[in-house]
């Protein structure tokens, strides 16, 4: 599906051709959700972390 080479967007590599805006737009809707899942799978031993992170972020 994807590759993984590191932490910003700019780093993805997929192979497709993003020409357009909107193509653009929706692979990195995808992006995001791809990584939601990941994050937040009972295996990952460092999602509770991350979860808390992200809410202390969100309020502050």
């Amino acid at each position: 599906m994807e590759t993984w080479l590191g932490v910003t967007w700019e780093k993805w590599y997929s192979g497709f051709q993003l020409i357009q805006k909107d193509k653009k737009v929706s692979l990195t809707r995808l992006r995001k959700m791809f990584t939601v899942r990941l994050v937040c799978l009972d295996a990952n031993k460092h999602r509770d972390r991350i979860i808390d992170e992200a809410d202390t972020h969100d309020k502050g």
